[in-house]
This record gives structure tokens, sequence and C-alpha cells, in this order.
């Protein structure tokens, strides 16, 4: 990074609040492990309502010659979702510059608010996601045991989510198993298939077909996850109306910049009345 803006260009030409809220947004989203689960959609409102069409199919109809099919009608019901505010600040103090170091200070300080702002997305995004789920399945013995077998448990979530929805072949492809991280090491560890030794992640990933993710957000669970538009969406403001990088000099102290980013999770019914997914499972007793 360039020190403290001042390299090769005058300041009127470098807005320092939009970089520094670009950089904090990108190093976020590097940091993101909910963006394999939920689809990442930019609005340009805080109040979002959505048309969500109560069938997935026509199913074509059988006619004589000289006939003609039924109309085919798509009925919807609506679904409803609200952004929230969230701000981080960061300080670059008059003494850093002093001491020429505000490029290290404004690095690690942009390093801790992405971090930050990455916690807090997967936090809602995966509560969302757990609170969500439309299908559960019980782990046979928690996978930190020896009589663990994860390989089973995947399956079955994976037979609950195609047996209660109507999944295409190339929807396969973007389903995803999200598992807490105090067992990776436990999944890490080569298993006996045949006679093959290999991780059960690499395993599933040739046989299954899916991808495996640990995450610090789930602590006794693991979920299996069709990624679409029909599962869950994350939603971030990206309007103009709003400003989401402001500066401020605060006397006798440095410069304060101002990041806010408007965000939220919507987990799309399987149906009108409804709250959960049938493509989202739920996998409960993995770990204690």
């Amino acid at each position: 990074m360039m020190k403290y803006f001042d390299a090769t260009v005058s300041d009127k030409d470098i807005l320092k609040k939009d970089i520094i809220r670009d950089l904090v947004y990108l190093k976020a989203e590097e940091l993101l492990v909910s963006k394999n689960a939920m689809v990442q959609m930019p609005v340009d409102a805080l109040d979002v309502k959505f048309d969500i069409p109560t069938a997935t199919k026509f199913t074509p109809q059988e006619v004589s010659e000289g006939a003609v099919a039924d109309y085919s009608r798509l009925q919807f019901f609506q679904v409803y979702a609200n952004l929230k505010k969230y701000q981080v600040r960061v300080l670059i103090t008059d003494e850093s510059k002093a001491r020429q170091i505000a490029n290290n200070q404004v690095q690690m300080s942009i390093d801790a608010a992405a971090r930050g702002l990455a916690y807090q997305i997967d936090y809602n995004s995966f509560a969302a996601l757990s609170t969500g789920a439309g299908n559960t399945v019980a782990a046979g013995a928690v996978w930190t045991s020896g009589t663990a077998d994860p390989a089973t448990d995947i399956a079955n979530a994976m037979g609950a989510v195609i047996d209660s929805t109507t999944l295409t072949d190339a929807d396969f492809s973007n389903m995803y198993i999200f598992y807490p991280a105090k067992v990776f090491g436990h999944l890490a560890k080569p298993i006996q298939v045949g006679e093959i030794q290999q991780t059960l992640k690499n395993w599933a990933q040739k046989e299954y077909n899916i991808n495996l993710f640990p995450t610090r957000m789930l602590t006794t669970g693991a979920l299996c996850v069709v990624k679409s538009m029909e599962t869950a969406i994350h939603m971030t403001y990206s309007g103009s109306a709003i400003p989401t990088a402001e500066e401020e000099r605060y006397v006798g102290v440095g410069d304060m910049f101002l990041i806010t980013q408007y965000f939220t999770d919507k987990v799309i019914p399987y149906a009108s009345g409804q709250t959960t997914s049938k493509r989202i499972c739920s996998i409960t007793g993995v770990c204690t």
C-alpha cells in the first residue's frame, strides 16, 4: 500500500475513505466462509420484497393431434427482508504519522476491520442457515469418536435434501457441507476406502462432487446446503443514497474513517407460510 496514500497523486485525486472502505470490503469477502453457502446479492434498497413462485416446474400435458395444452400459470407468495446497519471505525493517529508508521497502522486497522466484518457476516449467515434448515438427520456418533462414520452421515443429509426437493443434476455440484472447525483434524485423517487411504474431504470431493468447509460458526452440528437463489441469499446495500465511507478529523488525536455496511440474510422458504428451506439439512450431534 502507498505510504498513507501520498505517493504520486494529490489528496484531491484520491478519496482515502473510499479506498479504505473498498479494502475492508474486499478483505472481508476473501475471509467469508458463508459465501460458499449463500448467493451474494447487491441491492439498492434497505427493504426488499421477493415474489417466490409456488411451483418449480410445469408438467407437460399429453394432448391429441389438433389440441393444445391448458395454460400453465405461476402463482407467487411474498418474502420480505430488511437490511441491518453495521459500522466499524478505523483511526490513524497523529503519532503514527509523525513516526512514519501510519502505513502499518492503516494496514493493521484494515485487516482488523475486515476480520470483524467477515466474522459478523458469517455469524449472521450461519445462524440464518441453521434456523432455516428444513431437514434434519442425526449423526450416528460424534465425529471425534472411533466409531464415527461421517461419510454415512453426510450421505444421509444429502439424501434428505434430494428426497424432499426437485434438484436437477446441475444442482448437485452446488451442494456443500459445513462443519465445526474443531473437528477439522479428524476429517483430515486418512481413512481406508477399499485398498486406498485418503482423507474424507478428498473422498467426498471425488465420489460426491461436493466440498467440505470448516467454520467456527457451527459448534455441535453440521449443515448440508445447496447454494442457489432458491435456498438462501446474502444481501448487501449497494445504493448511493447513504454514505458508506466517511472521514472525520479528531482534533488532537488523528483521522477517523467510518465504514458502514448494510446487509441481511434470507432463507427462501419452500412454501407459503413456511420459514425453512428443504435445500438445507442439519446434521445434529457431530461433536459436543
